[in-house]
């Protein structure tokens, strides 16, 4: 299994013909392709079942989105990251056979003893290895995978509802929450979906397909039950 990644402007772009079912089952695939490492068996009936994704809707997308060979569904783009994956793999493992980064040419200033401390001046009057906190800023880390995760998810909120929740901290943290709690990013846009399904045709009940409702710890954990007993 491998971390891919997802260029949200991109596969926006290029998947915004979709039905919100059909964007589900691209997803399932991309992650199924990528986990697997391997071409997507030619039976669709089998895939359809692992997917949870009806047999049409499959057939659908994997003759859009795959090229079918004799081994199966294969996605260009995904075999050329995959590859390029290992080789960064085995890059980084021979550079650990080799003792890690490539020494330094040598220069005609004698080393610092490690037991004498290199000195610098300070203009700052701030430790040099030490970083300033930031205590007026709440949001996390943009290499965060979780804060990543929550961006894609609310982006597939808006698409599927027409709005524009901008990625604040308001917004963002809930969804964050419940994928650190061990939600997965599929079971997240599961629950967008149904509810967009149950909720988007009623104005009253449509106002409530925002991250307060849907990612609600309580809530959330709810409306995941219901998918999965629909299942």
């Amino acid at each position: 299994m491998l971390y891919y990644q997802f260029n949200i402007g991109d596969y926006l772009k290029h998947t915004a013909h979709l039905t919100p079912l059909e964007d589900i089952a691209y997803r399932r695939l991309l992650d199924f392709y990528y986990d697997s490492e391997a071409p997507i068996p030619n039976a669709i009936p089998v895939v359809s079942r692992r997917l949870r994704i009806p047999v049409e809707t499959v057939k659908l997308v994997l003759d859009e989105f795959f090229q079918l060979t004799e081994e199966g569904y294969r996605n260009k783009r995904a075999d050329a990251e995959i590859v390029a994956y290992h080789a960064f793999l085995q890059k980084q493992k021979a550079n650990g056979i080799k003792g890690g980064r490539p020494k330094t040419k040598p220069t005609d200033n004698p080393p610092v003893s490690q037991h004498e401390p290199k000195i610098t001046l300070n203009t700052n009057r701030e430790p040099l290895n030490t970083k300033r906190s930031n205590t007026l800023s709440s949001k996390p880390d943009a290499s965060d995978q979780f804060y990543v995760q929550s961006i894609e998810i609310l982006e597939y909120l808006n698409a599927n509802t027409n709005r524009n929740y901008r990625p604040v901290d308001s917004n963002l943290k809930l969804i964050t929450a419940r994928l650190k709690s061990g939600a997965t990013d599929l079971q997240c846009r599961e629950v967008i979906f149904n509810k967009c399904e149950q909720w988007g045709k009623d104005p009253k009940m449509s106002e409530y397909l925002r991250p307060a409702t849907l990612f609600n710890s309580t809530k959330f954990e709810q409306y995941l039950g219901e998918i999965n007993a629909m299942s």
